[in-house]
């Protein structure tokens, strides 16, 4: 038997505002994302590798949003 059968069997048993009820929802909606995490063992299970690396474009984004805007930058 399949976990996630059983985490599916189990949900309508439960409170629908409860904890285990929505942790549950939570994995179950992110089944095929976390199998393949399992799998696969070269996937990382963060994205900090991907955030460090865009996190120079983003700080410079955001310092240039008024960049050639006389009255952008007043507030």
């Amino acid at each position: 038997m399949n976990l996630f059968e059983a985490w599916e069997r189990e949900l309508p048993c439960l409170s629908g505002k409860s904890k285990l009820a929505e942790a549950i929802r939570y994995v179950i909606s992110r089944r095929t994302a976390l199998k393949r995490f399992l799998a696969d063992g070269r996937i990382e299970i963060d994205s900090n590798i991907v955030e460090r690396t865009i996190r120079p474009h983003s700080i410079t984004r955001k310092n240039a949003l008024f960049a050639g805007s006389d009255g952008g930058g007043r507030t």
